[in-house]
């Protein structure tokens, strides 16, 4: 699930409602009736997209809540992506597994993510809150020690730097993880498998999930 309309089209999906459908459905959310607000694409991933057009009032942390109570018992993974912007349902969020705060080498991206990740350990605690540098370039003049110590996070995983790649799986609808041959694939792969908690991988991030499914949260 995701909270970010363009994460739908770099699925090659065009979803037909929103989570502003399901929220207004809350109430009577099974299987169903989710089944029927998801899109499903081709990596078998169901997308709950964001609404085209913004809304005036934002749901309420109760009703964001109930609806990810309800889709964590029917999927045993659910990703919510949210914006650094966007930061009024954290009070809605606390069934969460692991928050992925991502950042660039920009400095006033890694300004914002310190003030975001403060808020975070605040209300989480720091062992359920991490960070992946996207975009890595080693070249950069901010390095990724230069972000820990600003963020006052480590970094859990570096996502190199492969632009061409990465639009061409975005206006071909296809997750750049289908293709086995790169490294920034693979990489991507790695940090999933250890937010999923696989066997095999080092380290897994902490598994605090009060409800049904696991849940993985992208800022």
């Amino acid at each position: 699930m995701t909270g970010h309309g363009d994460a739908a089209l770099f699925l090659g999906v065009e979803p037909r409602f929103s989570i502003a459908d399901a929220l207004e459905n809350v109430n009577r959310l099974d299987r169903a009736v989710l089944h029927s607000l998801v899109a499903r694409a081709k990596c078998r991933v169901d997308v709950l997209a964001s609404p085209d057009r913004p809304s005036m009032r934002n749901p309420e942390g109760h009703q964001i809540g109930a609806l990810l109570e309800r889709v964590s018992k029917l999927y045993s993974h659910v990703v919510i992506d949210l914006p650094q912007s966007d930061l009024g349902a954290i009070d809605a969020i606390e069934p969460i597994s692991a928050l992925t705060l991502v950042v660039n080498q920009e400095l006033p991206t890694v300004r914002r993510a310190s003030r975001v990740a403060s808020l975070l350990r605040q209300r989480y605690g720091k062992d359920r809150v991490h960070m992946v540098v996207s975009r890595y370039d080693p070249r950069a003049e901010i390095g990724q020690e230069d972000i820990e110590r600003v963020v006052d996070l480590p970094v859990s995983a570096v996502v190199p730097s492969d632009y061409r790649r990465a639009v061409a799986a975005a206006n071909a609808g296809e997750p750049i993880v289908t293709d086995q041959q790169n490294r920034l694939a693979k990489v991507i792969q790695q940090l999933a498998r250890r937010l999923a908690g696989r066997a095999g991988e080092p380290a897994p991030l902490r598994n605090v999930a009060k409800a049904a499914g696991r849940f993985g949260g992208m800022f």
